[in-house]
């Protein structure tokens, strides 16, 4: 659940990971990668309530080392980010570059 909403399951590509401190899972992470163009997009953060900020840096560290690792396997030299402003921060500590007021959006689209 994110802010007490159902998680989209249905939308989660197959590539994720529950990093754990301690033995206990603190976040999880998603990537979306796009064969044939280099281009990966990590998404759906999200993190166990109470965890502490410095549990849950070292927890996202270790989930986006394992992101970036099966980015480099598929060939991608690039990953971007649409996140959360507290998310956004933290990013540069890790590589992360830019700035900026960006809205997530979506279109379901019916069938």
């Amino acid at each position: 659940h994110r802010n007490g909403e159902v998680f989209p399951e249905m939308v989660l590509p197959p590539h994720g990971v529950i990093a754990s401190v301690d033995g206990v899972p603190t976040c999880a992470l998603w990537v979306y990668l796009s064969f044939g163009i280099g281009v990966a997009h990590v998404e759906w953060p999200v993190s166990r309530r109470g965890a502490g900020v410095r549990v849950l840096a070292s927890a996202f560290k270790g989930a986006m080392d394992w992101i970036e690792d099966v980015c480099r396997s598929h060939n991608c030299f690039l990953i971007f980010a649409n996140t959360l402003p507290k998310i956004a921060r933290y990013l540069p500590r890790i590589g992360f570059q830019g700035e900026g007021a960006r809205v997530f959006m979506f279109k379901a689209l019916s069938t």
